[in-house]
């Protein structure tokens, strides 16, 4: 592959995997958890953990590919190589974000998700309301580092000349 055929295939997939990452996260927080809000917590909980596996099946992924394609074309554009680098920052920041500020709220309902009728009822429904409501606040909060990633990407592709004409 030709140099300016990597560097427009490393572009488009560092900023497109991070604005479906972006999306994926605005859709997950904003239209999946305002209608299980009002179910039986065993029902919301069971919800949110369904959802959180299979969104870590596609996030994941695209998050990696955005966090490599726009650090290899900070590499590969030395002109903006600060930019391509805030841009795999940004990606690389969200399953860090995740892990270390999500998933002690995550974990307590994926607990409550297991738990069968009789042990279910010694949960409080304001405190897994409230962890819902958190855990769909802080996926704002990845869809908007995936968003500025994005963001950064076409940013960088309008204000500059990436590929020289050939």
């Amino acid at each position: 592959m030709d140099s300016p055929t990597m560097i427009r295939t490393t572009q488009a997939l560092g900023l497109t995997t991070a604005l479906i990452s972006s999306g994926v996260s605005f859709c997950a927080a904003g239209l999946c958890i305002p209608p299980i809000l009002p179910l039986p917590i065993s029902e919301s909980s069971r919800i949110l953990a369904s959802l959180y596996h299979s969104g870590g099946k596609l996030v994941v992924p695209l998050t990696i590919t955005s966090a490599v394609c726009n650090g290899v074309a900070g590499y590969l554009v030395p002109q903006a190589w600060r930019e391509y680098t805030v841009a795999a920052i940004l990606a690389l920041s969200i399953p860090i974000y995740t892990r270390v500020w999500m998933m002690p709220g995550i974990n307590k309902l994926l607990r409550v998700s297991q738990m069968d009728g009789s042990a279910i009822q010694g949960v409080r429904r304001e405190h897994v309301l409230q962890l819902l409501q958190e855990w769909a606040s802080q996926t704002y909060i990845r869809g908007a580092l995936a968003l500025g990633a994005g963001l950064l990407g076409v940013w960088v592709l309008a204000r500059t000349q990436a590929v020289p004409e050939a």
